[in-house]
């Protein structure tokens, strides 16, 4: 028979996972949330593997769930629906159906006591979920280092815990390999609950507290910890003003040269409306990674869209517009009055490129909507749009645009002579393009 592998948070060692996948005498099983998947799906090849979402209740479950609430805390009538259409988790079920307050609220009241009566131990509680929610543990050194002159002597540590007690365990798992204590919350459901009831004012002490007193070295698994521990929203809920988020960023990039860590920079500046910050950051990334990974990349096109739709005419209109070989001019100025003109000609250069790419799709398959190539349907009117363009150009013209494109684009970075003229330059070239 065939061994079963079974292995959770699989997306945090992706090449270890399709090693495994090799081996014919296993059956192998991974298990991930949902958005982490998304991230890493181009890496798996779906062929090999049947892909279930276990979120949603089966609905031949619903009323086996519903027998087994306790009837004294237990609602009168099932609800089964978080919204029209939309499944609940067994999580939202049971919110749903208990009397009792969710969650969420319970565990507000917790936060606001701790906060009251004792900081200290209000923001341990936070940095162990945080650091949970980051897909590790805490060390008993971790913990040490955290509470820095809170504490006179080491069991003034195990104090801590012991008055955290219904909410923290010691972690019994096979992830440490040191001969220390560990510990991590209860269960995820309640780690979540905290850092979405804790306030501003803790999380950013805890955040500043965190990071100030431990050093990246002893963060247990700091290779899984950098890839959620610096996550964008987590510095949107510390830092509402943006110069104190991007100061954030910028001290711990000085310490560690990572590309996820100026690919979450990029997107908290991009949250905060900064594209011409955010584009150089995304673009330093991709630099440094070498254009390996596909979550920066689309990062990329993440941040290029929120940019686009805060302008009154898009990257997509202007480039359109001249590949039509229609008028452009007031649409180009309309765009540059809202972004750096440096960003236009990568973002032509990347159209043009996914273009081709369309070009020998359908070429090659005679396909009429490029869902299969891409993965996911584009909205109807932009699919298209390109399709049609990707029809009518020809290879000539694709030659003859990169070629051109990617020779100014050159130009630019190099900083031969002065920047805006090679761009009209670029300009000039575009006017007299006209593929039709």
């Amino acid at each position: 028979d065939k061994a079963i592998v079974f292995i959770d948070n699989f997306t945090d060692n992706i090449d270890t996972f399709n090693h495994f996948k090799q081996f014919e005498n296993i059956n192998l099983v991974g298990f991930e949330r949902h958005y982490n998947y998304e991230i890493v799906s181009h890496h798996i090849d779906d062929k090999d593997f049947s892909i279930n979402n276990i979120t949603p209740i089966e609905p031949r479950d619903i009323q086996i769930l519903y027998s087994k609430i306790p009837t004294e805390i237990r609602k009168r009538k099932l609800i089964n629906k978080l919204r029209e259409n939309i499944e609940p988790s067994i999580f939202d079920f049971i919110n749903l159906n208990t009397t009792f307050p969710n969650i969420n609220v319970r565990y507000k009241s917790v936060i606001e006591e701790l906060e009251r009566d004792n900081e200290d131990l209000c923001d341990l509680l936070v940095m162990l979920c945080y650091v949970n929610a980051c897909r590790t543990i805490v060390s008993f050194d971790m913990a040490i280092s955290f509470l820095g002159d809170s504490i006179e002597h080491y069991d003034d540590v195990y104090d801590y815990f012991q008055k955290l007690d219904e909410i923290i365990v010691d972690y019994e798992g096979n992830l440490f390999t040191e001969d220390q204590d560990y510990f991590t919350p209860r269960s995820s459901l309640i780690s979540d609950a905290i850092l979405k009831q804790v306030s501003q004012k803790s999380f950013r002490r805890m955040l500043i507290r965190f990071h100030t007193n431990i050093s990246r070295y002893s963060i247990y698994r700091y290779d899984i910890f950098k890839k959620y521990g610096y996550d964008s929203n987590y510095v949107k809920k510390a830092y509402p003003n943006w110069r104190e988020g991007k100061e954030f960023y910028e001290t711990v990039f000085e310490s560690d040269k990572s590309p996820f860590i100026l690919q979450q920079g990029a997107l908290y500046l991009a949250s905060k409306k900064k594209f011409q910050d955010a584009f150089k950051w995304i673009d330093e990334a991709i630099l440094i990674s070498r254009n390996k990974y596909f979550s920066i990349r689309n990062t990329h096109a993440i941040i290029l869209f929120q940019a686009n739709i805060n302008t009154e005419d898009t990257f997509e209109d202007v480039i359109v517009s001249i590949l039509k070989g229609e008028e452009f001019e007031n649409k180009l100025n309309n765009l540059l009055q809202k972004i750096d003109f440096k960003r236009f000609l990568p973002a032509f250069i990347r159209y043009v490129k996914d273009l081709y790419k369309y070009h020998l799709f359908i070429k090659k398959t005679g396909k009429t909507s490029l869902k299969e190539l891409l993965g996911y349907k584009l909205p109807f009117n932009i699919e298209n749009q390109r399709m049609s363009l990707a029809v009518k150009l020809k290879e000539r013209d694709f030659y003859v645009l990169l070629k051109n494109l990617l020779y100014f684009e050159l130009k630019l970075r190099k900083g031969e002579g002065f920047g805006e003229s090679i761009f009209y330059e670029a300009i000039a070239f575009l006017k007299i393009f006209n593929s039709f």
